[in-house]
């Protein structure tokens, strides 16, 4: 699993934007950062676990394990579960005022239902970005604002064990990639509490389609 940008200091879990389409000029604020993966056929692409075919399912690429659901959809881990509620991008962030993005950003507000499944509290945070496809495609390190709303998981704090809490993740990206959310099939992934700040070593990646 290549490497994903961990904005905060203490992240307890990371999340991937993720657009299935290979290479990309869109992004953050942040450095770019551009790779190359294998992209062999593998036992994702065998069950149509992909961007083509769009099933959903479990499948391992490139030895990573992969959870894939559509948006709307338990996605179900071993620490945590979690359901994209709603997307909105948008240039005005309306929270405690208004909140215009910079000059050529715009806002990605994600509403989430999050469970925490473990017997431990556990913080949702430490969001990034990443663009790719599976297993193929180019890292990109953005910044994250988090604490714009009060309603972010950042501001409401830990989630007690076996709690839900409905939240929102929010991030500030460039327009080019604030685009590919209507025009691309934008994705959401997600790893387990105890993985994040590890993100680029995890064995386990769950992911949300958007765009299902």
């Amino acid at each position: 699993m290549n490497k994903i940008a961990v904005a905060l200091a203490t992240p307890i879990v990371a999340l991937i934007l993720a657009g299935c389409g290979g290479s990309s000029n869109g992004g953050g604020s942040g450095s770019e950062k551009r790779k190359s993966f294998a992209t062999s056929t593998d036992q994702c692409d065998s069950k149509g676990i992909n961007s083509r075919q769009g099933k959903t399912g479990t499948c391992v690429r490139n030895g990573v394990t992969y959870t894939v659901v559509d948006k709307g959809q338990l996605l179900d881990l071993e620490e945590l579960s979690a359901k994209v509620l709603d997307v909105k991008v948008t240039r005005l962030l309306r929270g405690q005022g208004k909140l215009p993005a910079r000059p050529k950003h715009a806002w990605v507000v994600v509403s989430m239902q999050v469970k925490n499944k473990t017997g431990k509290t556990h913080r949702l945070g430490g969001p990034g970005f990443e663009q790719t496809s599976l297993g193929g495609g180019s890292e990109l390190d953005p910044e994250a604002a988090s604490t714009v709303l009060k309603d972010s998981f950042f501001e409401l704090g830990e989630i007690p064990a076996g709690a839900t809490k409905t939240g929102k993740e929010v991030f500030e990206i460039t327009s080019g990639f604030a685009r590919r959310f209507k025009k691309t099939k934008v994705t959401l992934g997600i790893v387990n509490f105890s993985d994040a700040g590890f993100a680029d070593e995890s064995k386990r990646v769950g992911v949300i389609r958007l765009w299902k």
